[in-house]
């Protein structure tokens, strides 16, 4: 990548005053984050939040001196940054108005699954939670499944846990910088994780976590998954976030039930009791529920495809919905050899569009 892009990409996610949404805005803007600093300031007028301070931050040594100090730290601690336009970037995440700007990352978190689920809940378990997250992730082990969690005690803890022992690609969302790992005592875990899955973060190398970051850290969990998993968690908990992000998202959300006397389960049947979360009665329910048994069940045989359809197939069914834009990228085919090819399988109903100009596999 070219090194004043990457440092002009990062600069962008450090001005202070604006944020993911405002960032996005002024990218819609000018499509290019290198015509952001390169625009007079008249051409920001359009935007309504915009005023002198964020254009002198823009046009100030300080921020890009940030930049170089954030880029020089993942080099040295082997982080890797991932903006928001690039094709790495997790489709599901960018779907949501408040996604970062800039993800940083260890290990190899961005190779998701056609399956990704988020499994949370309370630090404090029961017996009955920590069994039923080990029996649900011992019944997908042989499916293409990626578990996201925030690697905290508890639940999250025995999800990281049980798919780092059955080799299960999972992913651990931090309320901090890569540097470091919080809770320390799972700094073991954190490097087992990175053997099957990575470490993601909002924030850059130096900052440490606080409690105003946990609940920002849980959006992340929720947007980066089809469906979130609640597995116990107290009516003021920390999960209970995460299932509201996932509900602004329009993301699955399930619960698993527990006694009225029980307040490790109050959340829990609170989410179900407001028809919030759908009720996991029982695994294969689950399963069925979030379509990996029906899917993976079915044996299909396509007809023969060009080079260019297979190459479309196979990205499809990685990420099992795409933009097409975002499809053609990650193909790596010029426009006529990719709409050509998008046609040939569109006829044959092998890829369906979808709205807002996507499309999937139907198979």
């Amino acid at each position: 990548m070219d090194d004043l892009l990457l440092r002009q990409q990062v600069a962008l996610s450090l001005i202070p005053g604006l944020g993911p949404k405002r960032t996005r805005e002024l990218i819609s803007l000018f499509q290019d984050p290198m015509e952001v600093f390169r625009a007079p300031i008249q051409d920001f007028q359009s935007l309504s939040f915009f005023n002198k301070s964020i254009y002198q931050a823009l046009h100030g040594a300080e921020i890009m001196a940030q930049a170089d100090k954030v880029i020089q730290d993942c080099q040295r601690l082997h982080i890797e940054i991932t903006f928001i336009q690039d094709a790495q970037y997790p489709h599901r995440l960018r779907n949501c108005e408040d996604a970062p700007i800039v993800l940083y990352t260890q290990g190899k978190p961005l190779q998701f699954s056609p399956f990704v689920f988020s499994i949370v809940g309370s630090r404090f378990t029961t017996p009955y939670g920590v069994q039923f997250v080990k029996d649900f992730l011992q019944a997908i082990q042989s499916h293409p499944v990626t578990i996201v969690s925030g690697l905290a005690y508890g639940i999250d803890e025995t999800a990281h846990q049980t798919c780092n022992e059955l080799g299960i690609n999972n992913v651990a969302c931090l309320a901090h910088g890569l540097h470091t790992i919080y809770p320390a005592l799972h700094r073991g875990m954190a490097n087992d994780i990175k053997k099957n899955g990575g470490l993601i973060s909002e924030y850059c190398p130096g900052i440490f976590a606080d409690k105003e970051r946990f609940p920002m850290r849980n959006r992340l969990i929720a947007g980066l998954a089809d469906a979130t998993l609640v597995i116990e968690s107290m009516r003021n908990g920390g999960s209970m976030i995460t299932a509201q992000f996932a509900q602004a998202y329009n993301r699955d959300i399930f619960a698993l039930p527990g006694k009225i006397s029980d307040s490790k389960s109050e959340g829990c049947n609170y989410l179900i009791q407001q028809n919030i979360a759908a009720l996991i009665s029982d695994i294969p329910d689950l399963l069925k529920e979030l379509g990996i048994k029906q899917q993976l069940e079915i044996e299909f045989e396509p007809p023969q495809l060009s080079e260019n359809g297979d190459n479309i197939v196979r990205t499809l069914r990685q990420y099992r919905e795409l933009h097409v834009d975002e499809l053609q990228i990650l193909c790596g085919l010029s426009s006529s050899h990719f709409a050509a090819a998008l046609f040939e399988l569109e006829i044959s109903g092998i890829i369906q569009k979808l709205p807002g100009n996507r499309v999937s596999c139907t198979h």
